[in-house]
């Protein structure tokens, strides 16, 4: 095994790297931060609407009452940002980041794989969880995935627990862009 220098967030972290020879135990980024560091976007108060807009959102009904001035001018704000949030991260990041989290969940459930069995895991996981969006991947998630799994989990039931973390997002970017489009259509009318 050989260090090499991978980019997970905008930080660099020293990780094990498997030979080309084979052999050895997967690649884990032991001393990554976390993939999104400090910035993480699940717990980004960028990605959540104001309290105004949020209201709205809540009872919003297309054809209904026209958002104000400054519930438009916030869902404009606050799509691209949740868009980017909810477009995938690129798969070296999300693989560093997954194999970080198995090592964990190995350590801390009832179950733990051996090497070459954690091994062929990860890369499961990997294949699964590459298309999910870039919000899942934050401290927190790991947080809840230790705590809620008792048995090291399946790849769709990983799937499965990422993507209810990723629901409500994709809710509000739908809402979102309902009104904009609707807002846009009331204009022009």
């Amino acid at each position: 095994m050989t260090a090499a220098t991978v980019r997970a967030g905008g930080q660099a972290c020293s990780r094990p790297v498997m030979d080309q020879a084979g052999g050895g135990s997967p690649p884990v980024a032991r001393s990554c931060p976390a993939v999104w560091g400090a910035a993480a976007p699940a717990g980004s108060p960028g990605l959540r609407p104001g309290p105004a807009l949020a209201l709205y959102l809540a009872s919003y009904r297309p054809g209904g009452f026209a958002p104000s001035a400054a519930q438009l001018a916030a869902a404009t704000t606050l799509l691209p940002v949740l868009e980017q949030a909810l477009a995938p991260l690129p798969e070296p990041t999300v693989r560093t980041y997954l194999y970080d989290l198995a090592e964990m969940l190995n350590a801390g459930v009832a179950n733990p794989l051996p090497g070459t069995a954690l091994g062929l895991r990860c890369m499961a996981l990997v294949a699964a969880c590459a298309p999910l969006p870039a919000v899942v991947w934050d401290s927190a998630t790991t947080r809840e995935a230790l705590a809620h799994f008792r048995f090291f989990p399946s790849a769709a039931e990983l799937v499965a627990f990422l993507a209810a973390r990723a629901a409500p997002h994709h809710g509000t970017a739908v809402r979102l862009r309902l009104m904009l489009a609707e807002a846009r259509h009331r204009t022009r009318a």
